[in-house]
């Protein structure tokens, strides 16, 4: 992809961090400059990487556009103070710089940093490391013993690494491995584990073994399941309630749709059994993608890949809050050692105790 070059002042584009707030350096583009009216110009990802030791800003066209014009803006964030005060290990697939993340240079590395409270992250360490690895889904299946699961974006095949301590490092479990399944929530439902691929489709799990089972149609989820006669649901991620059921937190693409245009939507199972799914509790929450929640008695924290400037500056992870089992949802951007997250995808969530 051809690189669009901006000189600049290396002054300017550091991120200034005063107190609680951080000013970010944004960069946005335009097709049109008719009239400067802000809906027509776009946030464009503007990261550390992209800054030469020329002075230069060397970032890549976006796709299909010839003729682009670009700005500079800074807008502020300040570190949030969420609503509850939640300890959680976040795990996350990190590509640095600009354009589809999971085409950036291998090895890939699934990293994880912890919070107490939920939003600001510190202490990231990378876990696990291969070619073109996306979506990873970290799970506890036992004592001293906790899975990995992650795609291969090149194969679009599943793989799956063990460890005896949740913050790694996971090693590979040979020498079966999952096959022809994409961006997974592993889960013990209804007395087995079970894995959720994109499509939506749920299968048994060997967690010893790392071999899929049983298909289970009735744990699977349509776009026409929600009310949609067509796209697809995908990137699904499933935690258990207080009252024993269980909530689909996934993605929503419409066909033809861009990553800014996905939305998530949640779906609750009819009971404790987890057999089904009750499409009378399908609801869209917000523009996102790729979920990863986590819950801690009445709250859910919901992670998800943001393009709101106003959460995410740099395309980047942002956190849905709700106090109430998901009833309603506030939504904060991620820090990650006092800056907003950057170069962050794919999150699964664990809590700090497990």
């Amino acid at each position: 992809m051809k690189k669009m070059l901006l000189p600049v002042l290396l002054a300017f584009a550091a991120l200034l961090p005063a107190r609680a707030d951080v000013a970010i350096l944004q960069l946005e583009v335009s097709t049109n400059l008719s009239t400067n009216v802000s809906a027509n110009w776009m946030p464009f990802p503007l990261r550390s990487s992209d800054v030469t030791g020329s002075g230069t800003l060397a970032v890549p066209v976006p796709e299909g556009v010839s003729n682009a014009f670009f700005r500079m803006n800074v807008s502020y964030l300040q570190e949030p103070v969420p609503p509850v005060n939640v300890g959680v290990r976040l795990s996350y697939f990190y590509a640095e710089g600009s354009g589809d993340p999971a085409y950036a240079p291998n090895p890939h590395v699934i990293r994880q940093a912890s919070s107490t409270n939920g939003t600001s992250f510190s202490s990231a360490v990378d876990i696990y490391s291969a070619d073109n690895l996306v979506d990873p889904d970290v799970f506890r299946v036992a004592t001293n013993f906790y899975g990995l699961l992650v795609t291969d974006f090149a194969s679009t095949n599943l793989i799956y690494a063990a460890s005896t301590n949740i913050a790694g490092p996971y090693s590979t479990v040979p020498p079966v491995s999952p096959r022809n399944v994409t961006q997974s929530s592993a889960i013990e439902m209804g007395g087995s584990f079970r894995v959720f691929g994109s499509g939506i489709f749920a299968y048994e799990f060997n967690p010893a073994t790392g071999v899929l089972g049983t298909n289970i149609p009735s744990l699977g989820l349509s776009a026409f399941q929600i009310g949609k006669t067509n796209g697809i649901c995908a990137d699904p991620s499933v935690i258990r309630l207080a009252d024993g059921r269980y909530r689909m937190y996934f993605k929503y693409a419409a066909p033809g749709a861009m990553a800014p245009q996905h939305q998530l939507w949640q779906i609750t199972s009819s009971d404790a059994s987890g057999t089904s799914w009750d499409t009378n509790t399908v609801s869209y929450l917000t523009n996102g993608s790729v979920p990863g929640a986590v819950r801690d008695g009445q709250n859910i924290l919901l992670y998800f890949v943001s393009f709101n400037p106003a959460l995410s500056p740099n395309n980047s992870i942002a956190v849905g809050v709700s106090t109430n089992q998901g009833t309603n949802f506030s939504y904060f951007p991620v820090f990650l050692d006092g800056m907003p997250i950057s170069g962050a995808y794919d999150p699964s969530a664990n809590l700090l105790t497990d």
